[in-house]
């Protein structure tokens, strides 16, 4: 098994498995060819002793909806991202530091455009470009953790702008390491940092969160503040009244099966509409709502449901410190539970199987779904999940798509 764990235990981590297949649409030119939705699929397989990634696209996600590779472009495995809707795609490659546009075309196919590097900015990959919101066409922001630092780059003339050095220093012997997911909130950049070695135990982090606001003004740091409730944490959700909220994700909570002082508590912080700093009133232990079990990746569907992802020791093997890595990394003790806000218990969701490592849930066209692979590693599905947290397949294709995998480009 090959796997690919992003930026030291990066919330939307990769999972990606030695696979066998081919090659996009069964249809390019036909339903949704000329008109109609488009949506660009990012996926990867193995053929022969080569790592490939594959660039499709697909006329629907409904259900039902399939694709093979037959028609797909081969591109170096990449995490895709862009503006809903907008007819361009860009790949933050995995393994390189650059960023390729993709431009959708009359005929629905898209076509290799553009591309910028960050290779003098000393970057090894530009992949957590994927995990910031374009901020505007003509400036961005995407965090390169091995460097402490925020990139800024032009999405439109794909040129590079500069870089923010975050400061952090080491704590004790563990290195700093900006989580990569970065929000706009009330006009600011915002990113979080944890500590944290993947070179040593990958599991040990430190003793605190720093959260992190940016003036896109002047690209100054405003306000930097740290909190020890959580030792890792990526956003979790925006309520209505503007509210983020921040946890741990499920496979580095359940890292706490290890013994003291690994993984982080499985606790939900907010940060307040008007605020830089998280909220010291507020703090949600997800343990007692999902039976004392370790959780995390806390996502929020609207202001009175949300999903919790909760490690099942029972599903799984005794976690040890020679074996955690085996048992937390590959085997299948993941699922999600639903919970309405305010309630003592959350419920688990019944029509599911139980997953393993990461889960990549998003956002679009108003729905929220998440990534399901094969369990003998061939395929990924798309699981709808409604307001009421059940979940309904929807687009099935072969390989693993990379991260959320899908993005809307008409």
């Amino acid at each position: 098994m090959l796997k690919v764990v992003a930026n030291r235990g990066f919330a939307l981590s990769v999972a990606l498995v030695l696979l066998s297949g081919c090659g996009a649409d069964k249809d390019p030119g036909g339903p949704g060819g000329a008109s109609g939705p488009r949506y660009a699929v990012s996926t990867a397989v193995v053929v022969g002793d080569e790592y490939v990634g594959y660039l499709a696209t697909v006329p629907s996600l409904e259900a039902g909806s399939s694709f093979d590779l037959s028609q797909a472009l081969e591109i170096e495995p990449s995490w895709i991202f862009g503006k809903a809707g907008a007819p361009y795609v860009y790949l933050a490659s995995l393994f390189s530091p650059t960023i390729i546009r993709y431009d959708l075309g009359s005929d629905g196919n898209l076509v290799k455009g553009d591309t910028v590097s960050f290779a003098n900015y000393g970057l090894q990959s530009a992949y957590l470009a994927q995990a910031a919101p374009i901020y505007s066409d003509d400036k961005s922001y995407f965090i390169d953790d091995l460097q402490d630092q925020v990139v800024i780059w032009n999405p439109r003339l794909m040129t590079t702008i500069g870089t923010i050095a975050l400061g952090n220093q080491d704590e004790g012997k563990l290195p700093p390491a900006a989580e990569g997911s970065i929000v706009i909130h009330d006009g600011l950049i915002v990113a979080v940092t944890h500590w944290s070695d993947p070179n040593d135990d990958p599991s040990v982090y430190g003793s605190h969160v720093r959260l992190v606001a940016i003036d896109p003004k002047t690209d100054k740091i405003v306000k930097s503040t740290d909190d020890s409730r959580l030792s890792y944490a990526v956003p979790a959700g925006r309520a209505s009244d503007g509210s983020l909220y921040y946890s741990p994700n499920s496979f580095i909570s359940s890292e706490t099966e290890i013994g003291p002082g690994h993984g982080s508590p499985s606790h939900v912080l907010r940060v307040g509409p008007q605020a830089t700093e998280f909220d010291a009133d507020y703090d949600l232990d997800l343990s007692p709502l999902v039976g004392g079990r370790p959780a995390g990746d806390f996502t929020l569907l609207d202001d009175q449901t949300a999903l919790i992802r909760v490690w099942h020791p029972e599903l799984a093997d005794p976690v040890t410190a020679e074996n955690w890595k085996d048992v937390l990394w590959t085997e299948a003790g993941f699922l999600w539970w639903r919970w309405h806000v305010g309630d003592a218990q959350a419920t688990q969701i019944s029509n599911q199987t139980p997953g393993s490592l990461a889960s990549s849930l998003f956002s679009l066209d108003g729905k929220t779904y998440v990534v399901r692979n094969a369990e003998d590693a061939t395929s990924t599905t798309l699981d709808e999940i409604d307001a009421e947290g059940e979940f309904h397949p929807t687009l099935t294709g072969p390989g693993q798509f990379i991260g959320q995998g899908v993005v809307r480009v008409r």
